[in-house]
């Protein structure tokens, strides 16, 4: 048996990230990548993308700790695993 964990393309990842700094551009009004970037670490503001492998990392953390599970990964930075029961 075989569960999917993370379903999203890279497409979708840059979209979701698209449209985060777009609403900051607009909440900031400025189109200075730099600032609206400068303005997300201040106030630790994440993209979805890295959202998404901190909630990835967490879940793998949790899953592997278990000794009765298996899990296959693409590679470290992919967003597509697969958990293998044994």
């Amino acid at each position: 048996m075989a569960w999917n964990i993370c379903l999203y393309n890279i497409s979708d990842i840059k979209s979701l990230d698209f449209t985060v700094t777009r609403f900051l551009m607009k909440l900031f009004k400025s189109s200075k990548i730099n600032l609206i970037n400068e303005s997300r670490v201040y106030f630790d503001f994440q993209l979805p993308s890295e959202l998404l492998i901190k909630i990835k990392d967490k879940f793998i953390e949790k899953v592997t700790a278990n000794q009765s599970v298996g899990l296959l990964c693409l590679s470290v930075n992919d967003m597509y695993c697969h958990i293998y029961f044994v």
